[in-house]
């Protein structure tokens, strides 16, 4: 369960900051591409980060710049659903051939599948859920979002083959080991159909597909998990190319976790312990060789997350903290979201700029604060 972004170069510095719209001419590798959008950010450097209209994010560097144009910032426009769609399928096409894709589309969605209509509505209905739940829960905690300024496009593969050739040529080796994918680069979430299971045939109404996959809440939780980020970045939680600590977006992502299957309005579910990871987080407590570190490693730096041999505890706990948080300090998780929501593009901090960011919401003495958080997770795990 991972979101992934887009490698940039971290000698930049920030320093422009604006809405004008730019058609740029650039190099990439052997080809010549022209893109048209918003400028997010001009560097020290002359480099460019522009957000093209299709919601893909360039980072273009002095070297690969061409001509750059100022347009009419009210003469263009961010794609609508069916020029969106039309831009999925192109882009899928040529990297699966021969597959057959078709496009379905919902209020804030466009799916291309390969999966068959049927289940990429079922899909988009769960999608519309989440944004719902996602958006009056965090209305309930006042934390201010605002709606996708644009659909919001997924592919949806037909099994777990067509996932991992799609993913290796998408984004790579990474995306392709695993179970589903939100691009920061392309805004785009990637999974693959759950009831496709090797040697049986893939569902066929929406009462098989809810049976089906209430079989694998996991695989069920590695969608939800996606589509969270992808509705976080959209919605002003999270800020695309900027710094937001691992421990918080997939503290979040997990919190999200456990999807209501039985409703089909609601999401009675949100903020419910998630038992595996409450589950696995409890197992590290009492084995002395896998003791959670202390909350100063998981948010001053995202290190434990990207080491292969501590990541899956890393992610139990950055959901446990996420938790407890949330649950006890709730004021003071809202001044730390809204803090990172508020960190501009492109600038990272330092490990001791994120604990200073920490400590600036829920206080100086993290020690204190850790012995409350194992007491509140143990009595949890009970």
């Amino acid at each position: 369960m991972r979101y992934l972004s887009i490698p940039i170069l971290l000698i930049w510095t920030a320093i422009g900051h604006g809405a004008e719209v730019v058609s740029v001419e650039f190099r990439e590798g052997d080809q010549t591409r022209k893109v048209t959008g918003q400028l997010l950010v001009t560097a020290a450097d002359g480099g460019l980060l522009i957000e093209a209209t299709d919601g893909r994010i360039w980072s273009i560097t002095p070297e690969m710049l061409g001509e750059k144009t100022k347009l009419d910032d009210k003469a263009v426009k961010s794609l609508s659903a069916e020029e969106l769609g039309a831009v999925l399928l192109a882009d899928a096409q040529s990297k699966l051939p021969n597959v057959d894709f078709e496009i379905v589309t919902t209020k804030h969605y466009v799916i291309c599948t390969s999966a068959g209509i049927r289940y990429a509505q079922w899909c988009g209905a769960l999608f519309e859920r989440l944004m719902r739940s996602f958006q009056t829960h965090w209305k309930a905690n006042k934390i201010q979002l605002s709606e996708p300024t644009r659909p919001l496009p997924a592919i949806v593969l037909a099994d777990r083959k067509q996932f991992a050739e799609f993913a290796d040529k998408d984004e790579g080796p990474a995306a392709a080991g695993s179970q589903g994918y939100y691009s920061i680069r392309s805004n785009r979430i990637v999974v693959f159909d759950l009831t496709a299971a090797p040697g049986s045939p893939p569902a066929k109404t929406t009462s098989e597909i809810n049976r089906k996959v209430a079989a694998s809440p996991f695989n069920v939780a590695t969608v939800v998990h996606e589509a969270t980020h992808q509705i976080a970045f959209n919605c002003g939680m999270h800020t695309r190319m900027a710094d937001n600590p691992l421990w918080l977006t997939e503290g979040m992502a997990m919190y999200f976790e456990t999807p209501d299957l039985r409703s089909r309005n609601g999401w009675r579910t949100v903020g419910k312990p998630n038992r595996l990871r409450l589950k696995h987080f409890a197992d590290a407590i009492r084995d002395e060789r896998r003791k959670p570190r202390n909350i100063t490693s998981i948010v001053s730096s995202d290190k434990p997350f990207q080491d292969a041999k501590i990541a899956t505890d890393s992610y139990a706990e950055s959901w446990a903290l996420t938790y407890f948080l949330i649950k006890t300090r709730r004021a003071d998780y809202k001044r730390y979201v809204e803090n990172i929501q508020a960190k501009p593009r492109l600038i990272w901090d330092a490990p001791e700029g994120r604990l200073k960011d920490f400590q600036a919401a829920f206080g100086n003495d993290l020690a204190q604060l850790e012995k409350e958080f194992l007491r509140y997770m143990r009595r949890l795990s009970r």
